[in-house]
């Protein structure tokens, strides 16, 4: 009873089991018979973090830093807070008072070097820190695949593919007990390097650009996705170019506008009729931020019922043949939100600020930008008839309906929604300052002051969650005939 190890490891499967308020009550139990051991003001701050109290998380974990300076452990916690939520000086800050020591604290202090530098797309300085930190930690895992991103994204894929393969030979083991595949080109990152290498031509166009400067590739890169429209690196460089040249930094309010262009109401999508209690928790902190706004939940029938009276047949087709539950929940955002507008929030999402504290009341369409330079689709805010939307639902109800084989993430989801937004720019009519004045791409670090994105629930570790079957290994069948034989 006087050790924190076995608390540690119960409150970690409680909450993944989705029973985050139990696995907290546990901790409080452990520090009354342990005392406040570091260990679990950490595990506390990891569960805060999952769970996405991010803003809690943050002033304990600045608390706890502050309490035991030459903590490194503390220390790390403060930094994933901090990087989260905070400002690049105060980003900066932490990573100077970092209490790193040891050989393995100051590889990891050159990893998360890398990843700030990455999160504002400096990704050569990225790549240097992690090099770094590999050349004292060669099998980390972590920072290889962080190397390998940063790596595609500069277009240096020869290298990527190598790192890829030196990442995948350490997680082997766990990716066969867990039955997904050992095959690099079976993983998130792998596929997404096999998409760059597709077409050789438009990359050997893209990697030509490699080092204008930002704002002369944006005209070259436009016309690279009008060529290669459905190539999805162009369409991603194009965002990263946007970025790094300023386009993409807030416009000012037009005071003209009288209302907020995009309707003031929020969707969200739940499969079955009655969400779990801890996505039902997480659909409220949505409710209670925003009381002024109409709120609808959809589930299977009445998204279907939605789709028969909004939208074509060939878009309810599409929505009966999608093969993975969030492939059904990614055609049927983008339908409702183009025929009706408003904003599509994912069920395992919290909300930690109202949206109009980050989203322009006068642009008609707001997205925020991942890591990989993607537009993400978990949270997306338009007005009715967006053309970038139509656009999307065209794309992903004619991939769909075709039986196109690849992942949802890019036929579906992020890679698709990247796609359409990229053509709409690089096809409009409008001048490019013009058309990006109603446009809000925020960074990450922007929509976190509003929103905690993909928090732990219990369902990411079945296989409702379409990331624990994207690369699953079928193996129950032949598990099944060993058994029986």
């Amino acid at each position: 009873p006087a050790s924190v190890w076995p608390y540690l490891g119960a409150a970690r499967t409680l909450s993944d089991l989705g029973h985050h308020n139990e696995a907290l009550t546990l901790l409080d139990e452990a520090e009354r018979n342990c005392g406040p051991a570091p260990e679990l003001v950490s595990g506390r701050l990891d569960l805060l973090r999952q769970v996405g109290e991010w803003h809690r998380a943050r002033s304990l974990a600045r608390e706890a830093a502050a309490a035991a300076p030459h903590h490194f452990g503390l220390w790390m916690q403060r930094f994933r807070a901090e990087l989260l939520l905070s400002g690049e000086e105060e980003v900066e800050a932490c990573l100077d008072a970092a209490p790193a020591v040891s050989v393995g604290e100051i590889a990891r202090l050159h990893h998360l070097r890398g990843q700030a530098a990455a999160e504002r797309w400096r990704l050569d300085e990225a790549i240097a820190h992690y090099e770094r930190a590999l050349s004292l930690r060669p099998d980390d895992a972590w920072t290889l695949g962080d190397l390998v991103r940063a790596r595609i994204l500069t277009l240096d894929l020869v290298a990527a593919r190598a790192d890829l393969a030196r990442q995948t030979r350490l997680t082997a083991a766990s990716a066969v007990l867990q039955e997904r595949s050992p095959n690099l080109s079976q993983t998130h990152l792998g596929q997404i390097l096999d998409e760059f290498m597709l077409d050789r031509e438009a990359l050997a166009q893209l990697t030509a650009l490699r080092d204008a400067p930002a704002e002369a590739r944006i005209e070259p890169l436009c016309a690279i996705v009008r060529r290669f429209p459905d190539y999805t690196p162009a369409a991603m460089m194009l965002l990263i170019g946007l970025r790094l040249a300023g386009r993409l930094a807030p416009t000012p309010t037009d005071d003209s506008c009288p209302g907020a262009a995009i309707p003031r109401k929020v969707m969200q999508y739940w499969d079955g009729s009655d969400p779990p209690a801890e996505i039902a928790a997480l659909m409220q902190s949505w409710r209670d931020m925003h009381p002024h706004y109409q709120f609808r939940l959809f589930d299977d029938g009445s998204a279907q019922a939605f789709l028969r009276e909004n939208c074509s047949a060939d878009t309810l087709r599409a929505y009966r043949r999608a093969r993975e539950r969030a492939q059904k929940a990614d055609i049927f955002r983008l339908a409702y939100l183009f025929a009706e507008g408003g904003y599509y929030i994912d069920a395992d999402d919290r909300c930690l600020a109202p949206l109009d504290t980050v989203v322009p009341q006068h642009v008609r369409l707001a997205l925020y930008q991942e890591d990989y330079g993607t537009i993400g689709n978990n949270f997306i805010g338009a007005a009715p008839q967006h053309p970038v939307l139509g656009l999307a639902l065209d794309l992903a109800v004619s991939a769909v309906n075709r039986g196109d084989n690849d992942i949802l993430w890019f036929s579906t989801g992020p890679g698709l929604l990247t796609r359409a937004l990229s053509r709409t720019i690089a096809s409009s009519n409008l001048a490019l300052p013009v058309w990006l004045r109603s446009l809000a791409i925020l960074p990450r670090v922007e929509l976190h002051r509003a929103m905690a994105m993909h928090c732990q629930v219990g369902y990411k570790n079945t296989e409702r969650h379409w990331g624990q079957t994207a690369f699953a290994q079928r193996r129950k069948s032949a598990v099944k005939q060993n058994v029986g034989a």
